[in-house]
């Protein structure tokens, strides 16, 4: 699936632990024997935080907006990057 403006991202919960470190957070997914280690930057942490199904990527967008006081064009870039690398991994799903 292809995420537009309004849709919806949500967070992987099952086989995932995660903490707020500072600026970032760290994940830990662990499957069938197989650990990954992954530790996301400030706007991808950010990011992390809200993709709770709830909110769309206009949502997250604005959000990001607001937080780190940077224009919408570069705020949809790193929210698109972030779900590209997310979903890639298995760590995000789109509805």
């Amino acid at each position: 699936m292809e995420a537009t403006e309004k849709t919806l991202v949500t967070r992987v919960e099952d086989d995932i632990v995660w903490s707020r470190l500072d600026d970032s957070v760290l994940l830990v997914a662990t499957k069938v024997n197989e650990v990954k280690i992954y530790t996301l930057n400030k706007t991808a942490a950010h990011l992390w935080e809200i993709c709770d199904g709830s909110k769309s990527v206009a949502d997250m967008v604005q959000s990001l907006c607001r937080a780190y006081d940077i224009d919408a064009a570069a705020a949809l870039k790193d929210t698109f990057v972030f779900i590209e690398d997310m979903s890639s991994k298995g760590l995000v799903f789109l509805k």
